[in-house]
């Protein structure tokens, strides 16, 4: 006996089938969008923290030539606000559609680094016997690159009448002094910039993972 058996699909099956599956995953992804968001925010903040006291104007400032010759008064708290600061503002959002059916956005550092040196961190006043004034030792390390800032002028290691200990400036007729060139930065290549290079292709796989790991 033979048994020949047809199945006959309607004209619209093909169409109506992908949007059967295209409706269950975007019910799917926005099941789990919320949960992916937040793991890749706190996994984001994580790295970035890492990478920026990681680098070596950092640990300059902390404890080294940049607070010395900056002559940043509190440099540990100082520079901490600052960082805490870039933590707090990163953004990550969730998009869901068609195509793709998932997409991330992650917004860091301001363009015009606003967020930070609005901060009253980001700069102090001092008064000595001939002067006084405000130093933004933050937008001088970030923007202002090989530039020289302070003319007639040098910076001297002798502590005596430091606010930090470590050195003064001192006046000498031909002086002038900028950020030393190894710590230099400018809007679009600073310490900031490039730590955030640094772990891109981290920050890459952290999206990665979670998308997979959120629909194992």
């Amino acid at each position: 006996m033979t048994i020949v058996a047809r199945i006959s699909l309607d004209s619209n099956f093909p169409s109506q089938f992908n949007q059967d599956v295209e409706r269950e995953i975007v019910k799917k992804i926005k099941s789990k969008a919320p949960k992916i968001k937040i793991s890749i925010t706190d996994q984001i903040k994580k790295h970035v923290r890492e990478a920026l006291v990681s680098t070596q104007e950092y640990q300059s400032i902390i404890h080294g030539r940049l607070r010395a010759e900056l002559g940043i008064p509190n440099s540990s708290s100082r520079i901490m606000s600052v960082i805490d600061t870039w933590i707090d503002n990163i953004v990550v959002k969730v998009a869901i559609g068609k195509s793709p059916f998932l997409s991330i956005n992650i917004g860091m550092i301001q363009a015009d680094y606003s967020d930070v040196l609005a901060l009253p961190e980001a700069e102090y006043t001092y008064k000595s016997r001939r002067s006084e004034g405000t130093i933004p030792w933050l937008r001088w390390l970030l923007l202002e690159g090989d530039k020289r800032i302070i003319t007639q002028y040098e910076f001297s290691k002798n502590p005596i009448g430091s606010r930090t200990g470590m050195g003064i400036m001192i006046s000498k007729e031909r002086g002038a002094w900028q950020v030393p060139s190894e710590f230099s930065g400018t809007s679009v290549n600073n310490f900031a910039t490039r730590a955030l290079g640094n772990i891109e292709s981290t920050i890459d796989k952290v999206v990665e993972n979670t998308i997979k790991g959120s629909f194992k």
